[in-house]
């Protein structure tokens, strides 16, 4: 496989994809990745090896930075470890997360208001008034 289709796949196999060497200082970059509870990949590139050596070279000209770590969050470059570290962008996908959550929380809470809307609707038809009211009173005190 080509060195530039490799690296294509291999930015788009996590949300966050890591690249390193043997010799690369993680710790402050794992620790902030998993304090924000983010899935992320790290991918070793060794220079003794010529098939990362050739990688390592495609990762350069791609990313124009010359360092190890070197970052990607959604298959968007974001830099280095320290600058990843500070990055918006590393909250993004967990931000997602708690407003796809927030959403359906508050779709719920407009949920419990339609046995209400039901209730008292029903309370207008005659033969179902009496039902309605006392489902309603029901109701509101759970």
């Amino acid at each position: 496989m080509a060195p530039e289709t490799q690296l294509k796949n291999l930015i788009q196999s996590a949300p966050v994809v890591v690249f390193k060497s043997p010799v690369t200082e993680m710790d402050a970059l794992r620790r902030a990745l998993k304090a924000r509870d983010i899935v992320f990949e790290e991918i070793e590139l060794s220079m003794g090896d010529s098939d990362s050596r050739a990688l390592f070279q495609e990762l350069k000209q791609k990313t124009r930075y010359t360092f190890l770590p070197q970052v990607f969050v959604e298959g968007t470059f974001i830099g280095g470890g320290d600058a990843a570290i500070h990055s918006n962008a590393l909250a993004s996908p967990h931000k997602k997360t708690n407003l796809a959550a927030k959403k359906l929380i508050q779709l719920l809470g407009y949920a419990g208001v339609l046995p209400f809307v039901l209730f008292t609707l029903l309370a207008y038809v005659t033969e179902l008034r009496d039902w309605a009211i006392n489902a309603n009173i029901a109701y509101g005190a759970v």
